[in-house]
């Protein structure tokens, strides 16, 4: 029973997940008739990776600029770990 609710939580649930976000996405991302795979990245991928992207350092005190630049330094260490 355990290994059925476990396959039930790590599989279907996520499988079931991306099925529906990209059923209701499906008008963004695909704009003049043509798949555009960053939005299909953007609104489908980015919701599930962000659990493993670890935002370590956290912007306090900076400017704005050296805030968007942590951020982006989060978001390439984060896509670095998870295709590590």
């Amino acid at each position: 029973m355990v290994i059925w609710m476990d396959f039930l939580k790590k599989v279907v649930l996520p499988v079931g997940l991306v099925g529906l976000l990209l059923l209701f996405f499906r008008p963004l991302y695909m704009a003049g008739g043509e798949l555009n795979y960053f939005y299909l990245w953007l609104l489908v991928g980015i919701p599930f990776g962000m659990r493993r992207m670890c935002l370590w350092i956290v912007p306090l005190n900076h400017d704005m600029t050296a805030t968007a630049g942590i951020v982006a330094l989060n978001f390439i260490l984060g896509v670095l770990l998870v295709v590590w």
